[in-house]
């Protein structure tokens, strides 16, 4: 069956722009970025008080500083982790439900998948380490060849998580379905990813256009600091107050971004799950 790119994209926008989808997805990210960022400032603070980017060797007092604020981060990696095993396959699973008109309730979506999240959690995690890990260790060898391996490996698994939802997979029958649905259409699969990924860029780039604009009003002034031996206390508190003047600007070139990061990865699930539906031909 040939697959019908027209559609899949008409469907997968109608369902990124939905009021009754983009809210929760929206509601996550913010979440999500107050879990990440936080521990993220407080592990960079760690880091330059240590002087680390500048010696590797930290101050004995300061290890448990270090290992503390690295902790933190990795919990709140974690953590945002299992919340994305849970969303993940209830998007998914009700965007099957909203293309076949079926009932798209988020919470009859959340009750069917719910079955489901520790596997998913496995699944990202073992993905995760096929991906990263094993294409790291071939860039140790060689970089291209590992940026290579690690592309096409996430092109072969992109469907795993699908699979589980929509076939009740295993993780290794996921995983093994992925790879056949792949080296099967080829041609289709890196179509749908250019698709999702040009889509993905363009909504970022316009998303971040006021927070770009607020940022370079805000940089300025610190350009005039650069060549002077401020502390880099002093120099964070400087830009503190800069962004304490325009909070409120800040706050809405933030929502505008993590809106456009909303719907850029709803457009994703919805585009790559039609496409897993028409090359599988489930009509489910």
């Amino acid at each position: 069956m040939k697959t019908d790119f027209n559609k899949a994209m008409i469907l997968a926008l109608k369902y990124s722009l939905s009021p009754r989808k983009l809210p929760y997805y929206f509601l996550f990210q913010i979440f999500a970025m107050v879990m990440i960022f936080f521990p993220l400032l407080n592990l960079i603070d760690a880091c330059y008080s240590n002087n680390l980017f500048e010696n590797p060797i930290p101050d004995p007092q300061m290890i448990d500083f270090l290992v503390e604020s690295f902790g933190y981060f990795f919990l709140s990696i974690v953590f945002v982790l299992i919340l994305s095993s849970i969303l993940t396959p209830t998007f998914i699973y009700n965007y099957v439900q909203y293309r076949n008109k079926k009932d798209d309730n988020l919470k009859h979506s959340l009750d069917h998948t719910k079955q489901y999240f520790l596997t998913i959690f496995g699944a990202f995690i073992t993905m995760a380490f096929l991906v990263n890990i094993i294409g790291g260790i071939i860039s140790m060898i060689v970089q291209v060849l590992g940026t290579i391996v690690s592309f096409i490996m996430t092109l072969t698994f992109i469907f795993v998580i699908q699979d589980i939802i929509i076939r009740k997979s295993s993780i290794s029958k996921g995983l093994v379905s992925s790879y056949h649905y792949t080296t099967k259409n080829l041609p289709v699969i890196v179509t749908m990813y250019l698709i999702t990924t040009l889509f993905s860029i363009l909504v970022i780039l316009i998303a971040i256009m006021p927070l770009t604009t607020v940022l370079s009003h805000s940089v300025v002034p610190l350009f005039g600091m650069l060549g002077t031996e401020l502390a880099y206390n002093d120099f964070l508190v400087t830009f503190a107050s800069i962004i304490q003047s325009d909070i409120e600007l800040y706050l809405v070139s933030f929502t505008t971004l993590l809106l456009g990061c909303s719907i850029g990865k709803l457009f994703s699930i919805a585009f790559i799950t039609e496409t897993y539906l028409q090359i599988s031909s489930k009509k489910k």
